[in-house]
C-alpha cells in the first residue's frame, strides 16, 4: 500500500521574529490535506542534545524549540491533524525529540542525517512502530 507524505518539515517557521507559528503549521496541514496527502510530516528538535557551538543553525534550533513547546504546539497540532483526517508525523532530530513525540506518532521517519544515531535508532526500534529510513 502506497501512502503520500507531504513534507512540511520546518517550513512553518517563516519569519526571523519570535512570532506564533501554530497557524502557519495549520495552514501546511490544510494544504497537505487539500492536495490529497495521507500524512503530513514535520521535524521535531530538542536543544538539550544539540552540541554545536554558537552559529546560525544553533540559533535557528533555539528559536524553533522556543516557538514549538509540546503542550502548546505539538499536541494541539496532532489533535488538529486527527480532526481533519490526515496522519501527523514528525521526524525526531534527536533521541529526546523522539521520546517527546512518541505518544503522537504511529510510525517513525528517520532522516539521513540521523542514520548513525544509534541511541535514537535503538529507541525507535524498541517502540515496535514502523520506521521509514532515509
Amino acid at each position: 500500500m502506497a501512502i503520500v507524505i507531504a513534507e512540511a518539515g520546518k517550513n512553518f517557521i517563516t519569519s526571523e521574529k519570535d512570532e506564533p507559528v501554530y497557524q502557519e503549521a495549520i495552514n501546511l496541514v490544510d494544504f497537505a490535506k487539500e492536495a490529497g496527502a495521507d500524512v503530513v510530516k514535520f521535524q521535531t528538535h530538542r536543544l538539550d542534545e544539540i552540541t554545536m557551538r554558537d552559529g546560525t543553525r544553533r540559533k535557528w534550533i533555539e528559536r524553533n524549540v522556543r516557538l514549538t513547546p509540546f503542550a502548546e504546539f505539538w499536541l494541539p497540532l496532532k489533535e488538529y491533524c486527527d480532526s481533519v483526517g490526515i496522519e501527523f508525523l514528525s521526524t525526531p532530530m534527536s533521541l529526546n525529540a523522539a521520546k517527546m513525540i512518541d505518544v503522537l506518532v504511529k510510525r517513525w521517519k528517520i532522516g539521513s542525517g540521523n542514520i548513525g544515531d544509534y541511541p535514537l535508532l535503538e529507541f525507535v526500534a524498541g517502540t515496535g512502530k514502523p520506521v521509514i529510513l532515509s
